[in-house]
């Protein structure tokens, strides 16, 4: 696991119960009593490893140690795993499904997956069924275990997991088991970070994680908003300051082809070519080192255009510009996604760079200008209407370019920013 802690706690007898907690449960106690169910009374807390996505839990206490990202690799050490309800915060999707069987993978012959699932009338409530586990590992036994107010799932191994995970499409069981040698890459390159392997914030383990979670979380929302809006097929997505590019990789393992367009050289010169070596998407990722305003040529030639988080980065005074630009590379039909993390006031002590970010009301004002009809995701990949968007506090949007007889046309140039658009 990237967070190593194992020195500070000690070494349990027997195989060990990986434990994915919510990232606000700061009690322990909470905690043990949601796994009871499964791991019985009296089971020694000292064999479980905590898990989050983010949080106090990231961070090591008496009650929580060892732990680490969600996203933090397995081994064989490990026979169990437990999620507990929105621990893993990614749609069910063909992601998340890549997410459970790399866990099973990596625990390898005997384990199993448990998932906590409240009994739920509300869809908005309802995170993973059976039917959807089912689908995504058809080699593998899967159990509804019913407890009271909750649904326990469960996923067991089989020997033909490996080709379940192919028939998913996600880079992250690939790149999972290739963490040191991303870590001597991004060494080997620009990345500013001087403790590379042992601190988590602003390390390359860190990096990874946090890259490797938008990328399959954005690929749950993508499916959800293109099935929503009866887009199929292979498309030719651009990936606006994509970084590192594992969104641009993950969509190519999809069956697109994307780019991604990002200003800092060194990820588009050394860091992509590996993620495309590492991922095997060969010949379905381009990388551009250059601002949207200077393409050129490539006007609708595009199905999607993403900015996950990117379109933060640019001068508030030309984001209508930027958006209308991107409207002009699209094709009739076409997509323009995004992905922001909102300006909320409950929010504002702990945010990092909350001032910068957008109210729903501004964002949404910004989208209508290519199309009135904003469609809009929760992180879980639930669909939103714009008055319950405004209390999101991760939220994804999707605007479709009209055909060219009903297009609104924005009153607004162009922007000549400077500004880089990376993410």
């Amino acid at each position: 696991m990237p967070q190593d802690q194992s020195s500070t706690n000690p070494s349990p007898s027997g195989p060990l119960t990986a434990v994915y907690a919510h990232n606000s449960t700061s009690d322990p106690k909470i905690v043990h009593q949601a796994i009871a169910p499964i791991v019985g009374k009296g089971f020694d807390t000292a064999r479980c490893r905590y898990l989050s996505s983010w949080g106090h839990l990231l961070t090591p206490t008496a009650e929580y140690r060892p732990c680490g990202h969600y996203l933090s690799p397995l081994d064989a050490s490990f026979k169990r795993a437990i999620i507990l309800r929105s621990a893993i915060p990614l749609p069910a999707s063909d992601a998340l499904g890549a997410v459970l069987g790399a866990m099973l993978d990596q625990m390898g012959e005997g384990s199993e997956v448990w998932i906590e699932s409240p009994k739920a009338s509300n869809p908005a409530n309802t995170w993973v069924t059976i039917e959807q586990l089912a689908s995504w590992f058809p080699s593998c036994q899967v159990d509804d275990q019913p407890n009271k107010a909750k649904h326990w799932l469960r996923v067991s191994w089989s020997p033909q997991l490996q080709s379940d995970l192919d028939a998913l499409g996600s880079i992250y069981p690939k790149l999972a088991g290739r963490l040191d040698e991303f870590a001597e890459m991004l060494e080997d390159s620009e990345h500013p970070c001087e403790d590379p392997k042992k601190s988590f914030t602003n390390s390359i383990i860190g990096s990874f994680v946090y890259s490797m979670h938008w990328a399959l979380h954005t690929h749950g929302a993508i499916k959800k908003i293109t099935q929503a809006m009866g887009q199929s097929g292979p498309m030719k997505i651009l990936d606006i300051g994509g970084s590192y590019g594992f969104l641009t990789c993950e969509l190519a393992a999809c069956g697109h082809h994307a780019t991604n367009l990002e200003m800092i050289e060194y990820r588009i010169d050394q860091v992509l070519p590996w993620m495309v070596e590492a991922t095997g998407v060969h010949g379905r990722v381009d990388g551009v080192a250059k601002r949207m305003e200077e393409l050129e040529g490539i006007e609708e030639s595009l199905d999607m255009i993403c900015f996950m988080g990117s379109l933060l980065c640019i001068d508030r005074d030309d984001v209508s510009g930027v958006l209308a630009r991107a409207s002009k590379l699209l094709k009739p039909g076409g997509l323009i996604v995004l992905r922001e993390n909102m300006l909320l006031p409950e929010n504002a002590a702990n945010a990092a760079n909350h001032e910068e970010r957008f109210t729903a009301d501004e964002l949404h004002r910004h989208l209508q200008t290519i199309n009135p009809d904003v469609f809009y995701l929760d992180h879980l990949g639930h669909q939103r209407t714009p008055e319950e968007a405004t209390k999101l506090w991760t939220l994804f949007a999707a605007v479709q370019k009209q055909p060219k007889h009903t297009q609104y046309q924005p009153t607004v140039t162009v922007p000549n920013t400077k500004q880089e658009m990376s993410s």
